[in-house]
């Protein structure tokens, strides 16, 4: 059985049906945010008293190889976000993942992770640095892959390889390839 949740003020609203014998997760959840913070104007060079973005996100979990542990299996998630070209560097951003929560028997609470994402810098911005004398990238695309080894309860070791086309807006960079190895606690 699904839930379906509304935040007044068009803040978020979300619907959720967590994994269970019969059926597979899925999560669909998007918002709007309003900030008061002053942000500069790419196109008239002065400051702005706000600023919004919009977002989309939806998993879907498509396989359940284990019925007792049906949280396992491979999912697909998918988000989209969007904010003013004129006020905000990165106005457009899509990603796509496929990851799997317990990817072998012996490990039925890791999680490894394959994903996409494409960030659009924002033309307002680059046509700025322009006119600036400054040559400024279109986007960043990154392909990352992870895996988080469940340690302890609440306790995670992720190891995470990633490649970024275009890394920076301004200057131009060459591509660049991270490695990053971190230790989560949740308490």
């Amino acid at each position: 059985m699904g839930s379906l949740a509304v935040f007044y003020g068009g803040e978020q609203s979300r619907y959720r049906v967590n994994a269970n014998e019969m059926e597979n997760m899925i999560w669909i959840r998007g918002g709007s945010v309003f900030n008061k913070t002053p942000y500069f104007n790419y196109n008239n060079s002065e400051y702005e008293d706000h600023t919004y973005s919009h977002y989309i996100a939806i998993t879907r979990q498509i396989t359940k190889p284990d019925a007792s542990m049906p949280f396992r299996g491979w999912y697909i998630d998918g988000k989209a976000n969007y904010a003013p070209k004129d006020r905000n560097l990165f106005n457009t951003d899509v990603s796509l993942s496929l990851f799997s929560i317990g990817p072998f028997d012996s490990r039925p609470t890791d999680m490894l992770t394959f994903g996409l994402s494409y960030n659009k810098f924002s033309n307002d911005a680059k046509d700025y640095f322009a006119r600036h004398g400054q040559f400024a990238e279109s986007y960043s695309a990154t392909a990352p892959a992870s895996y988080s080894y469940r340690v302890y309860n609440g306790i995670y070791w992720t190891n995470s390889l990633s490649y970024t086309h275009h890394p920076s807006v301004t200057p131009k960079e060459d591509d660049a390839y991270n490695l990053l190895t971190q230790i989560t606690f949740s308490l």
